[in-house]
C-alpha cells in the first residue's frame, strides 16, 4: 500500500536551538517549537528530503498540516502568497494615508540625523491647497478613512500648520461621514501640558517621541542647535501625559549602538516603573541613512545592527513581555513591507510636492508630483514602480517572501538596486530570539 507524500513548505525555516527545534512559517507566522529527540529527528529528515508521509506519527504530521508546513498534490505556495498580497492590499483601499512636513527647521541636533534641517515651513496656502486635493480624492468615495500623520524636521515648530490642518480635515471628514485619525513624530521637547491638551482636542493621539537611553548617553546625540542636553525635559513631558485621561499611545523610540545598550535596557526598567500601557517600546538600530554626516556619530554594521537588536529584543521579552508583539510583527507576512510600498500613501514636503519615501524627500527621483494647485498630480509611471511587488527573480525562490514581497525598499527596488534585506537579515537567528521568547511566556 503505497503512502501518500506531503511536500515540506517552501517558507518553513527549522531552527536548533540547543535541545530545541523550532519550526517557522513565513507565510503565515506559524510557529512550533519540539523538545522530543524523536520527533526532532523527523522534522530534520522531513527538511532534507522536503517529504512526509502522512502514516507514522499522526500526531506530528496533523501539527505541521494544520500550520501549514506541509501540503499535498501540486499546490503552488507562491501562488497563495501572491493572492495573499492581492487580498490584503484589497482590505487597505479603503484607507488614504498622509504625511506631511510642516517644516524642515528643527530645535534638535541629533549627531545621527541624515536631515540637513533648513529654515523652511509649510505656509497656510500651500496646506489648504492640500487639503483640497485630499478632499477631491476623498469625493471619489472609495476612502472610509483618513490618518494624517505630522512629521518634520520637528512638527512643533510649526505648531500653526497642524491646527489648521486638523481643523479642516475634521471638516471635511465630518461631511463625507469618514473616520479621521492622526498621529505625529516629534522630539518631545517641546510637547508641554499645553500643547498636548490642543494636539488631543484636534484628534492627533498617536505619538513616536525618540529618548536614547538615560540622561548620560541620551545627551551625548540628542542635544538642542546650541549642544544642551535635551533629556530631562522630554522625560518630564512624558510622566506629564500620564497624569492625561485621553485615549493617547506614545511609540516610545529607542535608538541603539554600542554605546548605549546597557542605558537602553535601564531605559526599559525605567518604562515598567513609570508609564502604563499607552506607553510602548521601538527598538531601532543606529543605522547610516545617508544625507548628512556626523564624524562623532557611532553607525552599527548590519552586523552590529543585528546582535544589538536580537539582545534588546530577548531582554523585552524578559522584562516587558507585552513588548514582544515588535518582534512578532516584523516576522508576520508584509512585517517588511515599507510604508511607501502602500498606493495609498503619500507625503506631503513643506513646498507642497508629493513623493513616496519619507526619508529621501529632497531626492527629485523620489517626487511623483505636486499637490499645491489643489489637486493631486502624479507621474503614476513612477508611483507603479514603487507600490508594485516582485514576483519574479530571486523572489521566487526566497523564503522570506512573505515578509516583504521585494518591497522592503520601494526606492531602492525603483532604482534597479540590489535586494534590502537579503545578505542582511539573518532569519534564522531572528526565528530562534523569537522562539526562545516564546517558549519563555509559555505561548508556544
Amino acid at each position: 500500500m503505497s503512502t501518500k507524500k506531503y511536500k515540506l513548505s517552501r517558507y518553513a525555516v527549522p531552527v536548533e536551538d540547543g535541545e530545541t527545534l523550532f519550526l517557522f512559517n513565513t507565510l503565515n507566522g506559524a510557529l512550533l517549537s519540539f523538545d522530543d529527540p524523536s520527533r526532532i529527528e523527523q522534522i530534520k529528515n522531513i527538511a532534507e528530503t522536503k517529504l512526509a508521509e502522512k502514516d507514522g506519527d499522526p500526531e506530528l504530521f496533523e501539527a505541521l498540516k494544520s500550520a501549514d508546513f506541509i501540503f499535498s498534490g501540486d499546490i503552488d505556495e507562491f501562488e497563495i502568497a501572491k493572492q495573499i498580497f492581492i487580498d490584503t492590499r484589497g482590505f487597505v483601499q479603503s484607507r488614504l494615508r498622509i504625511m506631511i512636513y510642516t517644516t524642515n527647521e528643527c530645535n534638535f541636533r541629533c549627531n545621527y540625523c541624515p536631515q540637513p534641517h533648513i529654515n523652511k515651513n509649510m505656509t497656510p496656502e500651500i496646506l489648504d491647497n492640500i487639503c483640497s486635493a485630499i478632499e477631491k480624492l476623498l469625493n471619489s468615495g472609495r476612502y472610509k478613512k483618513l490618518s494624517i500623520s505630522w512629521f518634520g524636521g520637528e512638527p512643533l515648530l510649526n505648531l500653526g500648520i497642524i491646527e489648521r490642518g486638523m481643523l479642516r480635515f475634521g471638516e471635511i471628514c465630518k461631511e463625507k461621514g469618514i473616520e479621521l485619525s492622526s498621529s505625529i513624530t516629534t522630539n518631545g521637547y517641546n510637547l508641554t501640558q499645553n500643547t498636548l491638551r490642543r494636539l488631543f482636542d484636534l484628534g492627533v493621539l498617536e505619538y513616536q517621541i525618540t529618548v536614547d537611553g538615560t540622561e548620560k548617553t541620551h545627551d551625548r546625540t540628542r542635544v538642542l542647535k546650541n549642544g544642551a542636553g535635551t533629556w530631562r525635559r522630554i522625560w518630564n513631558n512624558l510622566i506629564s501625559m500620564c497624569t492625561f485621561e485621553d485615549k493617547f499611545i506614545v511609540h516610545l523610540r529607542i535608538n541603539v549602538n554600542s554605546d548605549n545598550m546597557s542605558e537602553a535596557k535601564e531605559l526599559i526598567n525605567m518604562l515598567n516603573d513609570n508609564f502604563d500601557d499607552r506607553f510602548q517600546t521601538q527598538i531601532q538600530a543606529v543605522m547610516n541613512m545617508g544625507g548628512v554626516t556626523h564624524p562623532d556619530a557611532n553607525f552599527c554594521t548590519p552586523d552590529t545592527a543585528r546582535e544589538l537588536l536580537l539582545d534588546i529584543y530577548s531582554y523585552l521579552g524578559r522584562v516587558r513581555p507585552n513588548e514582544v508583539g515588535q518582534l512578532v510583527r516584523l516576522l508576520r507576512p508584509f512585517g517588511f513591507v515599507c510604508n511607501c510600498a502602500d498606493p495609498h500613501y503619500f507625503v506631503v514636503r513643506t513646498d507642497g510636492m508629493i513623493c513616496k519615501c519619507e526619508l529621501e524627500v529632497d531626492d527629485e527621483f523620489n517626487i511623483l508630483g505636486s499637490g499645491d494647485s489643489g489637486a493631486l498630480v502624479l507621474d503614476y509611471a513612477k508611483l507603479s514602480q514603487y507600490i508594485a511587488p516582485v514576483f519574479a527573480g530571486e523572489c521566487e525562490t526566497c523564503r522570506m517572501f512573505p515578509l516583504c514581497y521585494g518591497l522592503s525598499c520601494p526606492q531602492k527596488k525603483a532604482k534597479k538596486n540590489a535586494c534590502a534585506i537579503v545578505g542582511n537579515f539573518r532569519l534564522d537567528e531572528y526565528t530562534r530570539t523569537l522562539g526562545q521568547i516564546i517558549r519563555s511566556l509559555n505561548l508556544a
